[in-house]
């Protein structure tokens, strides 16, 4: 049985069976505190990204020194959109701070992690 992830990953440029003709994923690597004042930002990133309609995008929550409730506004909009063209998201390098908060609105249930979160 393969996973979401397992999907992604073989999708992934370097990736396992990546396969020809298959297209690159998008990578959105985000930084900074994102709240409700910062989102506007992010939220233009990630919908830039997926109006290439990936066949995965991966967010890279690395250098992300904050995640709040309101913020996260922005990852509800991007995976509403997300579903609608059946591109998966995968989180890579979350805080521990990023991760819970992510965790307590209930976006673990929609988004997926990459190992090295």
């Amino acid at each position: 049985m393969l996973t979401i992830w397992h999907r992604a990953r073989s999708a992934r440029p370097g990736g396992r069976s990546a396969g020809p003709g298959r297209e690159r994923w998008a990578v959105v690597r985000l930084r900074g505190e994102i709240a409700a004042v910062t989102a506007d930002r992010a939220g233009r990133r990630l919908s830039a990204a997926l109006a290439a309609c990936p066949p995965v995008l991966e967010i890279d929550l690395a250098r992300v020194t904050l995640l709040t409730r309101d913020g996260t506004q922005v990852f509800f909009d991007a995976v509403r959109t997300a579903h609608t063209g059946g591109i998966p998201i995968v989180i890579s390098n979350a805080r521990p701070q990023a991760r819970a908060t992510l965790h307590t609105l209930g976006l673990d249930l929609v988004l997926h992690y990459s190992h090295d979160t």
